[in-house]
């Protein structure tokens, strides 16, 4: 595996070095630009690669999938060694493990979540991010401070110097704004438009900078206590994902179906109208295939598992999807999905 690594890193160093001067990086121009899942090896000594997607970005991609972490290495391996989320800044740095593949593919700033049940981690989701000029967006972790109110103890801002202003001098108590919310309930949330919703207590500088969409995910440390809430801010110029959904399982009869709780669109008439429907049972829906992993997941052709939306995930164009289980102690409280 060394060997193959070696080679695919040498193949990408050449290839850099015949184009850098004559072709621009043909990466597509969104905020994010790579999603990944990381999880623990069969001996739980290092994370490799689970699954991923990374667009265009072949040299990441591949280096990627024979990467491997140890405790405290890297981004994922710092969230792993913390189980907390982990906002990474400059991956050029030689902090970040492939920092030559991501400068070269315009990559800026990685945020890593972790998914822990009970006591056992289970997982790293990681987002990698870019900050050309006409992007924008926000990745943010808010954490309990000495007076019991959640700020603001990393972020990544693309192009928000004002709203990235406002946010560090905000506080939140339990159950205000989107983030107290998620840590009262803990439970996700999905809100949109951040403009005039009162879940949002910055609706003004999402209206000047035009966010239009807001997901808190709540971060456990046991049953009760919260580690953190991560609040991902969806730009509508250059959005996050084209559709946020949250689902909860039921059990009737003794059979486990999954619902739709909450879910926000970006093209109502492609997506929202087939969400109305009945519950759907594990085997039908993507919320069921995330659970029966108990991890996060990226699924390249998520049309696959989910047959009654299947037409309509395909006329959307929407392909690639990320899962991400919501725990609270040993507890599975939703499932969240991102459509991009």
């Amino acid at each position: 595996m060394d060997d193959i690594c070696t080679l695919l890193r040498h193949t990408f160093i050449e290839r850099h070095i015949m184009t850098i001067h004559s072709s621009p990086c043909t990466a597509s121009r969104n905020l994010v630009k790579a999603i990944e899942v990381w999880e623990l090896d069969e001996h739980r000594n290092e994370l490799v690669w689970s699954s991923g997607t990374y667009g265009d970005l072949n040299e990441l991609d591949q280096i990627s999938r024979c990467t491997t972490f140890a405790h405290a290495e890297g981004l994922p391996g710092r969230v792993w060694a913390s189980r907390s989320p982990v906002v990474m800044h400059d991956l050029s740095a030689g902090s970040f493990k492939r920092s030559d593949e991501a400068t070269h593919a315009g990559i800026r700033c990685g945020l890593g979540i972790p998914c822990i049940c009970g006591d056992q981690f289970r997982g790293v989701l990681v987002f990698l991010c870019d900050d050309e000029d006409e992007l924008q967006g926000a990745l943010e972790i808010w954490a309990l401070n000495d007076r019991h109110e959640l700020g603001l103890t990393d972020s990544y801002y693309a192009n928000l110097e004002r709203f990235a202003r406002l946010s560090h001098y905000v506080k939140f108590p339990r159950g205000a704004g989107l983030p107290g919310q998620a840590w009262q309930m803990r439970f996700p949330r999905v809100v949109q438009p951040l403009a005039t919703s009162p879940a949002f207590m910055r609706g003004a500088g999402a209206k000047a900078d035009e966010l239009h969409t807001g997901l808190a995910l709540p971060i456990m440390r046991s049953a009760w206590e919260l580690e953190a809430v991560v609040v991902m801010l969806s730009s509508a110029k250059t959005p996050l994902a084209q559709a946020f959904e949250i689902w909860v399982a039921d059990s009737t009869d003794g059979v486990l179906l999954w619902r739709l709780h909450s879910g926000v669109y970006l093209n109502e008439d492609a997506l929202h109208s087939s969400t109305q429907c009945q519950p759907l049972s594990s085997e039908d829906c993507l919320a069921g295939y995330v659970s029966s992993r108990g991890k996060p997941v990226v699924l390249p052709e998520c049309s696959h598992h989910e047959p009654s939306r299947a037409s309509r995930l395909a006329h959307a164009g929407l392909s690639n999807v990320v899962g991400y289980p919501v725990y609270v102690g040993k507890s599975l409280v939703a499932v969240t999905l991102m459509y991009l």
